[in-house]
């Protein structure tokens, strides 16, 4: 050139020049070892990155990934619960009304057992009524005027009541006096009674008078009294009159 000086290239590089490395530490750039590509240096890429034996497997960011797909996580596992609870909400509701179902049957059945059990201890109840009856009824030669009366007020009555007709112990124990010579009535005088001394003790009605008389017969074969209660009287003579 003008200046005397020779070059052997287009470019020439004087000392204020500065060099390759330094360009590429002053821009931050990364030259690869053949020269042929370089690409710009982060601020993640600080000195040491040589010692980073997992630069090739995995990023700086990691626990910002962590988060992130935890975050994602979290809500698909939200979303998860949420459709599950709402299953389980509706098959609590149809245990409740299932549960409501078999209570109102429970209500059911339990009144329905009550009834029975009630309608059981009313049946015992009359049963075992019945049997001290026919206890009462099986010691008739035993009774006395009292216990005669009683009998006749749960007697069956065709055409009026035994509260309809005038049926004292006096007029009993004054028939009694009569016609067996005792001064009261004794329940073996029922084997020698008849219509007329059933309508001596009171009961005029010709119907009513044949209904007790027929019931007296029927109480006497029902249960034959004892020879020796009997004295003398035998329950066989009784005929229907």
């Amino acid at each position: 050139n003008q200046s005397g000086k020779s070059y052997t290239s287009i470019y020439h590089r004087d000392d204020d020049d500065i060099s390759i490395a330094q360009l590429k530490q002053t821009l931050h750039l990364v030259l690869d070892d053949d020269g042929k590509s370089m690409h710009h240096k982060t601020m993640e890429d600080d000195d040491g990155d040589d010692d980073d034996v997992l630069r090739t497997r995995f990023p700086r960011n990691m626990q910002a990934i962590r988060c992130n797909v935890h975050r994602h996580e979290t809500q698909a596992l939200d979303a998860t619960l949420n459709l599950q609870n709402v299953v389980i909400q509706r098959e609590i509701e149809s245990i409740t009304a299932q549960m409501q179902r078999l209570q109102e049957l429970l209500i059911v059945a339990t009144q329905e057992l009550q009834a029975n059990i009630a309608s059981n201890d009313e049946n015992v109840r009359l049963a075992n009524l019945l049997a001290k009856w026919n206890e009462f009824e099986a010691d008739w030669s035993q009774w006395d005027t009292r216990a005669f009366i009683a009998w006749l007020q749960r007697c069956r009555w065709c055409r009026k009541t035994f509260e309809a007709y005038t049926i004292y112990a006096a007029s009993i124990d004054a028939y009694c006096v009569a016609r067996f010579e005792s001064l009261t009535f004794k329940g073996k005088f029922l084997a020698q009674f008849d219509r007329d001394a059933v309508r001596q003790i009171g009961v005029e009605n010709e119907e009513d008078s044949m209904c007790i008389y027929q019931q007296i017969v029927d109480l006497v074969e029902k249960y034959p009294a004892h020879e020796q209660s009997m004295n003398g009287y035998d329950a066989n003579q009784i005929q229907l009159k």
